[in-house]
């Protein structure tokens, strides 16, 4: 599946929480600094030498963090770890949004949270 998608489209009203952790190799002198000038550009990311952590939430309609992830998949190319994003809209319905670094390459997987029926609580069913 494309990284484009129905949570992807410009102007959307959904709301994005992206958070994540990446374990990476040691990487040459040319990649830390094209990483450490997408870390200005970027204020989300925190790039150390042996990690990138982001944390962001907002709607991000420009698709500004995805692009910046497509980036750090071929300058890192591999990475340990995950970046979880939650997708919650004007909707009750809440989803999920997983992505991986590996060979260069971002992969998504998405998962839902899917609601059981409702059911009274009592003082009796305690």
């Amino acid at each position: 599946m494309s990284i484009d998608s129905r949570f992807d489209r410009p102007g959307s009203d959904l709301q994005r929480w992206y958070s994540g952790y990446l374990l990476i190799e040691r990487l040459p002198e040319d990649v830390v600094r094209q990483l450490a000038d997408l870390a200005k550009e970027v204020p989300s990311f925190e790039v150390t030498s042996k990690a990138i952590e982001l944390e962001y939430k907002g709607r991000d309609s420009s698709g500004v963090i995805l692009r910046t992830l497509l980036r750090l998949a071929r300058l890192i190319r591999n990475a340990n770890g995950e970046v979880r994003c939650e997708v919650t809209g004007n909707t009750d319905q809440l989803s999920f949004e997983f992505y991986r670094i590996r060979d260069g390459r971002l992969f998504r997987r998405l998962g839902e949270v899917v609601r059981q029926p409702e059911q009274e609580i009592t003082e009796s069913g305690l």
